[in-house]
């Protein structure tokens, strides 16, 4: 069995007229995806996003997925866990454990971003598929 990859689940969700009637394949697949059009008839990101293996429970959308690979890059090696936590009311933030310190990222409005995550929870590198 050939392994299923996020083209084969784009092409289930997208009709003809969400090509035809937004700015081609791109506008689609971030409509798909619930994120704002890069206004490319079809970008690298998106690219290599379909293909991709397709993973249900992905916890991460690509764009979130892609802007945490960048903060982290220069001390992946020392990342323990990163972990959506609340603040103050009605916002939440990303921390990330990088052994005995940690570094927050700006607040965000709770359930507008990295709304597969959990709060609390600590997750690997591996869980969030970094």
């Amino acid at each position: 069995m050939s392994k299923v990859l996020n083209w084969d689940k784009v092409k289930e969700l997208l009709t003809l007229e969400d090509v035809l009637d937004g700015d081609g394949l791109c506008s689609a697949i971030h409509k798909v995806r619930g994120e704002e059009n890069c206004s490319e008839y079809i970008c690298g990101a998106c690219r290599e996003w379909l293909t991709q293996p397709y993973n249900p429970k992905n916890i991460l959308t690509f764009k979130e997925k892609e802007y945490l690979k960048g903060v982290i890059k220069p001390f992946r090696d020392k990342v323990t866990a990163i972990k959506k936590a609340p603040v103050i009311e009605n916002y939440e933030y990303i921390s990330i454990r990088l052994g005995d310190d940690v570094v927050n990222l700006p607040n965000f409005k709770k359930d507008e971003m990295y709304k597969g995550m959990r709060i609390n929870y600590e997750y690997s590198l591996e869980e969030l598929e970094l």
